[in-house]
C-alpha cells in the first residue's frame, strides 16, 4: 500500500514537470510605464495591445501590468490619455518573461534587434494626434 503511495506521488510529480516542459504553465508579464513626452509619469492612461490581450489602466505612478492572454509575437502596447496616444512595438518571447518597457505620449517607438546579442533598442517616430 505505501509503495502504491509512494509510485502515486512520483507520477503526479512526473506529470508537473512534464506539463511545465510542455508550455502548459509558461506565462509572459509586461510591466511599464506610460509617460507624457516631457518624461513625466501618466497615471490613468488606458493601456491595451494588438493583438487584443488584457487592457488595463496605469496605477497613479503611470505604472502598469499585463500579464493575461500574451504569447510569443510581436505586439503593439497602446496607451491612451486625454485624446493622445503612445505606442511601443515589442516582440515577446518565452526566454523574456518579464519585460519592462515604457511607452511615451506623442510617440511611436519600436524594439528593434541589434545585430549582436538579444539587446533591443527603441526607435522614435512621431506619435498619432486624436
Amino acid at each position: 500500500m505505501r509503495v502504491l503511495r509512494l509510485f502515486s506521488l512520483f507520477f503526479v510529480l512526473l506529470l508537473g514537470v512534464a506539463a511545465q516542459n510542455c508550455g502548459g504553465v509558461k506565462k509572459i508579464t509586461v510591466r511599464g510605464f506610460v509617460i507624457y513626452a516631457d518624461s513625466t509619469l501618466a497615471p490613468g492612461a488606458a493601456v491595451r495591445t494588438d493583438p487584443l490581450s488584457e487592457s488595463v489602466t496605469s496605477n497613479t505612478d503611470g505604472s502598469f501590468t499585463i500579464s493575461e492572454g500574451l504569447a510569443p509575437g510581436v505586439y503593439d502596447f497602446i496607451a491612451e490619455i486625454e485624446g493622445r496616444e503612445g505606442r511601443m512595438k515589442v516582440p515577446l518571447q518565452y526566454s523574456k518573461k518579464n519585460q519592462n518597457i515604457f511607452i511615451k505620449i506623442g510617440a511611436t517607438l519600436e524594439m528593434t534587434p541589434l545585430q549582436l546579442g538579444e539587446k533591443w533598442v527603441p526607435t522614435v517616430s512621431k506619435g498619432k494626434k486624436r
